[in-house]
């Protein structure tokens, strides 16, 4: 079973239940601690995940091409200096990605209920 804190209510777990049903029991117990919604959540942070495969492929694709207008037509050349340029952005929008993605993920954690700081300050205490 799970717990949001000692005093909480269990969400019990048999082995048998679907992924659906655990998925569900998780986001009871973390929607207990965190202020924001955790489905929420994670349905941004796929959604960026995807944004990070499209946005590593274009790179490495864009690298590539690079490479071969260097090598082709020179490392001035127009194709070249418009490929890095190209580049260049894709690396900002992923570094742009990156900064949302933390934001995303900070679903903040709510202060410890009273009664279980307390009695975890006693419990230090022998």
């Amino acid at each position: 079973y799970l717990l949001a804190t000692p005093w909480s209510d269990p969400v019990e777990f048999t082995g048998q239940q679907t992924q659906t049903s655990l998925w569900k029991g998780m986001q009871d117990v973390i929607a207990e601690r965190y202020s924001r919604d955790p489905a929420k959540a994670v349905k941004e942070w796929l959604s960026l995940l995807d944004q990070f495969d499209r946005l590593d492929a274009q790179m490495k694709t864009m690298q590539d091409q690079i490479d071969e207008a260097r090598a082709a037509e020179g490392p001035e050349s127009s194709r070249a200096k418009s490929l890095e340029k190209r580049l260049a952005d894709a690396r900002k929008e992923h570094t742009e990605a990156l900064a949302r993605e933390e934001r995303v993920r900070d679903i903040g954690l709510l202060p410890m209920p009273k009664k279980v700081a307390a009695a975890g300050a006693a419990g230090g205490q022998k």
